[in-house]
């Protein structure tokens, strides 16, 4: 036996007047109501939860970066030295090698057309952590020099009373830029004369690549004990 009910208009209308009467909104204020609700809650999924999700690497479409890609970074009169995480970088080791490149920042070029960079050897990416240095350029270096040279200057303008010979200890920092960039497997350091010629020749830029959006992070978030 099916069971059915006759719903009147009169039904609708007592049915709305008995919401309005208890909840002191209509129908459309409450459906307006679920709607925006509704929408902040998948805003809130996607901006707090969906990055959690991609964390614990539940759904992962290609290679990605798992953790951090430099843990330590020593500086030193002709070059630097940064230590690779290479497990945060496993998923390309197959095709792909490390290398560090370096160059002064000046606002007055643009870093991947100038060619006063340095980069290291590019490294066999292995699951430990690995250092990788890289000399400074010659150009680099120049700055370097030019910089003493003009502190050293300016210091005996402003101190005549200093007696020529005198012993000055002058310390200099000019800055310079540091990216992990990715070669594929044979293509060589003397290659690459600008950070612009890493993509030219198929590598990758880490920075840029996770700019772009083309690379994820991974972070390897242990399990959580009960």
């Amino acid at each position: 036996m099916v069971l059915a009910q006759v719903v009147t208009a009169r039904d609708v209308v007592e049915t709305t007047n008995w919401f309005q009467e208890h909840t002191g909104v209509g129908w459309t204020v409450a459906a307006v109501l679920l709607v925006l609700l509704g929408g902040g809650w998948t805003w809130f999924y996607f901006r707090k939860y969906r990055p959690l999700v991609a964390a614990v690497g539940t759904v992962v479409r290609g290679p990605a970066i798992r953790g951090p890609v430099i843990i330590g970074t020593a500086a030193s009169a002709d070059g630097i030295t940064m230590t690779i995480n290479g497990s945060a970088l496993r998923d390309f080791k197959n095709e792909w090698r490390a290398a560090l490149v370096t160059g002064p920042i000046d606002p007055s070029i643009d870093k991947f057309v100038d060619d006063r960079m340095a980069i290291s050897e590019p490294f066999t990416i292995v699951g430990s952590p690995f250092d990788v240095r890289v000399p400074y350029s010659a150009a680099m270096v120049g700055m370097r020099d030019e910089a003493v040279r003009q502190m050293r200057l300016d210091f005996k303008e402003n101190n005549p009373q200093v007696k020529p010979g005198a012993l000055l200890i002058v310390s200099v920092e000019v800055s310079s830029w540091q990216h992990v960039i990715l070669l594929p497997f044979g293509v060589r350091s003397n290659e690459i004369k600008t950070l612009g010629d890493v993509k030219r020749l198929g590598g990758k830029v880490l920075t840029q690549e996770l700019d772009d959006g083309r690379l994820n992070v991974i972070l390897d978030v242990p399990p959580v004990r009960p």
